[in-house]
């Protein structure tokens, strides 16, 4: 009736897991997993830590974790520590959320920036034919114009007659 909820799974504060975490839906991190996690979405608490590896869509990090996390939105809360590499769509780091690694955002996918077809390449040729085509050239001089030292008149101006 009011739609479909994404499966929880919860990792309980004074619960270790050893071993990677593997979930279909929402994960949320009370306690410490030592190994990977992968799922669709991982909130890690102020409570909950992570050593290893994490893959989600989606990743909310009050807690720490110590391995690369890689996602397309990360959203670090304040208190979050992240000891690794970062590779993400979009960043938003609250005051007082910390990382130490490498921050690499994620280049735009190919569907996303669409297809190169033949029209298209055609397209961007013929504007750079016109972008060419319209740069200003110096003007030639014609055989029934004499060009010569500029001449001083009494004013002090240059002229070119």
């Amino acid at each position: 009736m009011f739609g479909r909820r994404r499966p929880l799974t919860l990792i309980a504060k004074g619960s270790e897991i050893g071993g990677g975490v593997s979930a279909k839906g929402l994960l949320e991190v009370n306690g410490t997993v030592n190994g990977d996690v992968e799922c669709a979405s991982v909130f890690i608490s102020n409570s909950g830590q992570v050593n290893g590896k994490v893959s989600a869509d989606s990743v909310i990090v009050a807690g720490t974790v110590d391995g690369p996390v890689y996602c397309s939105k990360l959203h670090l809360k304040s208190g979050a520590r992240i000891i690794g590499d970062i590779q993400y769509d979009t960043l938003i780091v609250d005051q007082g959320g910390h990382f130490a690694g490498r921050s690499i955002q994620k280049e735009e996918p190919e569907a996303k920036k669409g297809p190169k077809t033949e029209k298209a390449k055609e397209e961007k040729a013929s504007m750079r034919s016109m972008t060419e085509e319209a740069r200003v050239k110096p003007k030639e001089p014609s055989e029934t114009e004499s060009v010569g030292p500029p001449k001083l008149t009494p004013a002090g101006s240059t002229s070119l007659a």
